[in-house]
This record gives structure tokens, sequence and C-alpha cells, in this order.
């Protein structure tokens, strides 16, 4: 491990960290904006621009635990680095594509590159901090990712206005990164790797109920983020207040505000409480959110939702993201924080059309609200009961 003075941050090699954090949200986010443009420029139809989101963010399902087994048996540093790399040059070659096949393809191979970028972060924040600092470190790199999810779209919207291609420049800074990320200090992990009982030993720790938890917590998180507030809230802005994109934006940004500034309190917040009674606190927040959301009758009255979600998630979110860290021991550390990635891409990806289904606006945060808050205060007593431990 290395030794630190708090605070953390002034480790060079986490700086490198936050600038992955920081690059790793612009593949969708930096984009966004930039799609009705992409659209007339390139002459796809509407109803197809959603593929360059899926194109970038399908290779993460697929690959997420083969990079965390990589990641093992290689290091951490020598996945990394190559991933920054296609993340890279794949996104900046969009710039100078002529067809929306040539696109789709850039995009593909992007995502590839940008499947394990955050989660291979995380994973070397487990590895290079421990006790308090690791917390704190890990609140500070999930600030750093609200704050990203905030600037990108601007940023993004803005380079847009120059030409549809423009926002792709960006993603060049990745290929310095890179190299930052090969020169950077951070521990070794030896692993003396042998498939069959690598896969073996997965198995029996994932199976127990504290990673089973946590992979249901982070289900649950991204469904409520995804399919509550990025996808149903922007609807509901829309429908009832006649808000617009920039409107819509300003809400999410301010979410995302809220939620950079309780991460950062995530080691003041650890080390008075059990990370396991902050997750239940960061559901409670949400839940509260998504109950409020409804009743609104003017947009100022929704800013109050809107800040107490993006509470809950800068508590939520670094605690998880510590849990899956500490959970496995050193050389198994990338696949179960890389299984913890799977679990939030799978709630990602199930949350809009799962809620889709409500039969109204209104029913889709009630009824997301009592999901959030009964599993997971459910799921901890029955643990505790059982093994008389922590939920997760």
């Amino acid at each position: 491990m290395i030794n630190t003075i708090r605070p953390v941050h002034k480790n060079a090699s986490l700086w490198i960290i936050f600038a992955t954090t920081f690059i790793s949200t612009m593949g969708v986010n930096l984009i966004a904006p930039a799609l009705p443009a992409t659209a007339a420029a390139l002459n796809i139809p509407k109803v197809n621009l959603g593929w360059l989101i899926t194109t970038f963010t399908l290779p993460g399902l697929l690959l997420t635990p083969l990079i965390g087994m990589l990641a093992d048996k290689y290091g951490r540093k020598q996945v990394l680095a190559p991933s920054l790399i296609v993340f890279g040059l794949a996104g900046s070659g969009c710039f100078l594509a002529k067809s929306s096949e040539m696109l789709l393809l850039l995009r593909m191979v992007q995502g590839i590159g940008g499947a394990g970028l955050i989660l291979l972060g995380t994973t070397l924040i487990g590895d290079m901090f421990h006790g308090l600092d690791r917390s704190v470190a890990m609140g500070e790199n999930a600030s750093i990712l609200s704050i990203a999810t905030g600037v990108s779209p601007l940023a993004g919207g803005l380079l847009a206005l120059i030409s549809w291609n423009y926002p792709y420049l960006l993603f060049i800074f990745a290929i310095p990164l890179a190299v930052a990320v090969i020169l950077m200090d951070c521990p070794t992990i030896q692993n003396d790797f042998s498939l069959n009982r690598y896969v073996a030993d997965i198995w029996f720790l994932i199976k127990r109920p504290r990673p089973l938890a946590l992979f249901g917590a982070g289900i649950l998180t991204f469904v409520s983020l995804y399919g509550g507030i990025l996808t149903y809230l922007g609807i509901l802005l829309n429908k009832n207040f006649g808000a617009g994109s920039s409107m819509i934006g300003l809400y999410l940004s301010v979410m995302s505000l809220a939620a950079a500034i309780s991460s950062s309190q995530a080691g003041r917040l650890h080390k008075r409480f059990l990370k396991s009674y902050l997750v239940l606190a960061g559901f409670t927040f949400y839940a509260f959110s998504l109950f409020l959301i409804p009743f609104a009758k003017s947009l100022p009255e929704l800013f109050l939702p809107v800040v107490l979600f993006g509470i809950g998630h800068g508590i939520n979110m670094p605690s998880l993201q510590t849990i899956a860290t500490e959970l496995a021991p050193d050389r198994y550390r990338g696949s179960l924080v890389s299984l913890f990635g799977l679990a939030m891409r799978i709630g990602q990806t199930i949350g809009p059309p799962i809620l889709g289904i409500m039969p109204n606006l209104n029913s889709v945060f009630w009824i997301t609200g009592g999901i959030v808050i009964i599993l997971p205060s459910f799921g901890y007593i029955a643990i505790r009961l059982a093994h008389g431990q922590d939920a997760i």
C-alpha cells in the first residue's frame, strides 16, 4: 500500500485516476448534445440516433468481467493504458467519419476501450489506499465523476455549435493520459494465475451474502438513476412544465452538483458511520426524492427533490465503491469491482424500459421510491439476522 498523508489528493497518481474518471464520462455525456446535429449532417433517422449511445455502452456490458480478470492477471496499468489509447484513437477518429456506418463502427471500438475505465480507476484506488484514506479518495473520485457528468454536456453542446463532429476532438486527450498511467506509481499485485483456481475462488467470493447484496444495490442504484431521474424526470419536466432541453440540463446539473458536494464528505461520513448504514441512508434520500417529485406544482418546487437525490447519490456511490474494493483480497479485486460495475450497467440498461411499463409518470416515481426503500431495508435486516453482520 502507498502510505499517504491526508488530504489524499496530494498523491500525484490519484490525480491521474481523477483524469481517467473525468474523461470516461465523456463517452456519452459529451456526445449527447451533438446528436441532433449529427443526425442532420449524416442523414441519420432520429429513431436510430440511440445507436450512437448503445454501440458505445454495449461492449462494457459484455467485456466488464473479462477486463477485471485481465487486470488481476497482468496488472491494472497494463490494462488501463491500452484501454485509454483505444478510447482516445477511436473517439477522436469519429471526427473524420463521413458516414453513419463508419461512425457507429468507431463508436463500438471506442466503447471497447472505455468499458473498464471507471472500474480500473476504482480498483487502483483500492490498491493504493486503505482505511479512511481509501474512503476519502473514493469520495473525491465520485465528486469528480459528478462534476464531469455536469460539465461534459455543456462542453459538448458548445463544440457542437461549430460542427457536429467537434466534440469528438476532445477524446485525443486520452492518449497523453495513457502515457501518464504508464508512468504512474502504484502497487504491483502478485497473482500466481491459474484460470481454474481463479474462477473457483471468484465464485466462492461472489456467492456470499455481502457481495450479492452489493451487486443488488448496484443494480437498484442505476435503475433509480437512469430510469427515474435521467430518463423520466426530463419527460416530466417537459410534459408538466413545458421545460426545454436547457432547463432539463439545468436540473440534472443541480443533481450532479449536489452529488459532488456530498461525495466530497465521504471520508468524514465513513469515519463516523458504518458504510452499510450510509448505503441505507443513500437509498432513503432516493426514496424521499422520488416520492416528492410528482407532488411538485411548479419548477422551483422540483429543486428540493432533485437536490435530495443528488445528496443520496453522493452518499451511496462512494460507500458502495469502497465496499466493493474491500470485499476481496488484492489479487481478486479487479474482478470483484468489475462484477460490481457489471451490476451497475445492468441497472443502467434495464431501468428505463422497466419503468416505462408503469401506467403513468407519477407511478414511475412512487413505485421506484417504494422499491428503493423496501428492498435494501429488508435485505439488510435479513442478512443481519442470518449472519450477524452488515448487509453490504
